[in-house]
């Protein structure tokens, strides 16, 4: 798709929302204007203590048609928007681990081999981290948070609270974020694209580097080490 676009001179753009809310939107916003320092740590959840989909035809848990389970479904939000928000640095290696353990929760004639759990940590170019958690099903409370570390100040979103010092005293300073509609924004920005010629905020390069990422987590459980970016590009070439 990102060939295609690129020689026939198209706008592409994949939807992911939650970097056009309100709170992501601020956030990045401090990211830019340097409040957060160099950023290097981030942590993502997206849990849900039960909720697994079925969809039609039990189409969400079979990963011949879906290509994964939590990870690809609601992980992968998570995990752009955080990544998103530390400017989007280049993936080098990931290790993951991915867990089948709630099939007993669909009905019996649904075909269940998606992972209702992964778990992983991407290692970045500019050396940052990123640990994402993610589940249809785990027997913990739900959690949905974003937490962001640079090198003078710390962004937590839910809440949405910015953690830094003064004269050697830990503050806690909570913010307010814009109300805005993360889906209306998406889609006037992807006009806006179309209209001006410009670079989608989501834009194809980052797209495959995101699809790069959730590969590397699917075959870092499956082989049980941790994965090259770079190994992996190879073998898919």
């Amino acid at each position: 798709m990102a060939d295609a676009a690129a020689q026939n001179g198209k706008t592409l753009m994949y939807a992911l929302v939650q970097r056009f809310d309100g709170s992501s939107q601020k956030l990045k916003q401090l990211v830019k204007d340097g409040e957060l320092g160099d950023v290097y740590f981030g942590k993502a959840a997206y849990v849900r203590r039960r909720g697994i989909p079925i969809g039609k035809e039990g189409w969400f848990v079979d990963r011949e048609r879906s290509g994964g389970g939590a990870l690809i479904d609601i992980g992968v939000h998570a995990l752009d928007c955080i990544w998103w928000l530390m400017n989007s640095p280049r993936p080098v290696e990931v290790m993951g681990a991915s867990y089948s353990h709630f099939g007993h929760l669909v009905p019996d004639d649904v075909k269940y081999d998606v992972d209702d759990g992964t778990f992983a940590q991407i290692r970045f170019e500019n050396g940052a981290t990123i640990i994402l958690e993610t589940t249809w099903a785990l027997n913990l409370p739900g959690d949905n948070y974003i937490k962001i570390a640079g090198t003078k100040a710390g962004v937590t979103l839910n809440p949405f609270t910015l953690y830094t010092e003064s004269n050697g005293k830990e503050m806690d300073k909570p913010l307010n974020a814009p109300s805005i509609n993360g889906f209306d924004e998406e889609v006037k920005h992807f006009v806006g694209c179309i209209v001006d010629g410009k670079t989608p905020i989501s834009s194809a390069e980052q797209g495959i580097m995101l699809m790069q990422m959730l590969d590397g987590i699917y075959e870092s459980a499956e082989k049980g080490r941790s994965v090259s970016i770079a190994d992996l590009n190879t073998a898919k070439g």
